[in-house]
């Protein structure tokens, strides 16, 4: 390791080393996927994910890593796809998933969607009460992201129809 590298950078290199010898390890390609987005390293872990995905094309912790990586860089739509794609498939969705999915809808200008899906997640997860969601519904809109700003001035133009 150079003088100038923490071993936090090392640690992704040491982990594509890795996976040029075992392209089949999922849970080593979603670790270092996941060490790369953490460190704000949004681009290398897309690629991370989307070379996986290449090699299991249906694997859906792969997909649902993607759809982060692409809300964390403000792709929502292509987020959205993803996770839409996952939720109908999934029966029996994730935390991570529907949390996902609710800021996805929020940030779509999805609010009505957005909150219909988080009452009934958190019946099933009531822990998602104790996360920032909940301010996305009570908020004021001065607070709000963007497009739900918009959406929120649509519902009340209607309501005084």
């Amino acid at each position: 390791m150079e003088p100038s590298q923490s071993p936090e950078s090392e640690t992704p290199s040491a982990l594509r080393d890795a996976l040029r010898l075992s392209q089949e390890n999922i849970p080593q390609r979603i670790f270092l996927a996941e060490t790369e987005r953490r460190n704000n390293r949004l681009q290398a872990a897309e690629d991370t994910y989307r070379e996986g995905l290449r090699h299991h094309p249906g694997h859906d912790k792969l997909k649902l890593g993607l759809a982060q990586c692409f809300y964390e860089q403000k792709r929502y739509r292509e987020a959205l796809v993803l996770i839409e794609d996952l939720a109908g498939a999934a029966g029996d969705a994730t935390q991570r998933l529907l949390d996902l999915h609710i800021r996805l809808l929020v940030a779509c200008g999805q609010p009505e969607q957005a909150r219909g899906l988080y009452d009934r997640a958190v019946v099933r997860f009531p822990s998602l009460t104790e996360t920032d969601l909940p301010d996305f519904f009570g908020r004021p809109a001065h607070n709000l992201p963007a497009p739900l700003i918009q959406s929120q001035s649509q519902i009340q133009s209607q309501s005084q129809s």
